[in-house]
């Protein structure tokens, strides 16, 4: 999955944002560059986190950025992986809730979303990876961990 995100222009690497709404807002740019997104979709996300909390953090360091399958601004189906060096804080004063790792997905239809968790879900249970991706600093060492584990 990695090698493919990076053939697509899908990874990027950022030192910090000023606050979790601009992190959204970067997150999204490799998709709204190539097209997947508007930049609708960013502020669709920073709606939903505004109402429900940040329910996109899953677990310690990763954020999964998204909202409903078919959502305003999702134009095709579409993963991208941002590397924050300056963790995320999605809600101040909880570090449980901070990110440094963030995967966005867009999805307009079911298939394509369960076809994107399958395949995130298989590289983020690969520990491995998951700690490479922590300890990455730049574009070539996350190539680097994707052709040495394959993924």
């Amino acid at each position: 999955m990695l090698k493919e995100l990076l053939e697509q222009n899908r990874v990027e690497i950022y030192d910090g944002f000023d606050n979790w709404q601009d992190a959204i807002r970067g997150c999204c740019h490799s998709l709204i560059a190539d097209g997947s997104i508007t930049a609708e979709y960013a502020e669709a996300i920073i709606e939903n986190v505004l109402q429900y909390g940040p329910y996109i953090v899953i677990a310690d360091d990763l954020a999964i950025p998204h909202t409903k399958v078919n959502a305003r601004g999702v134009l095709s189906n579409g993963i991208s992986f941002t590397k924050v060096r300056k963790p995320v804080e999605f809600e101040p004063g909880n570090p449980t809730k901070n990110a440094r790792l963030i995967f966005t997905l867009a999805a307009n239809d079911m298939d394509g979303h369960f076809a994107h968790m399958e395949r995130l879900s298989e590289l983020l249970l690969d520990s491995e990876a998951f700690r490479g991706l922590q300890e990455a600093d730049d574009i070539e060492s996350i190539r680097r961990l994707a052709e040495r584990l394959g993924v």
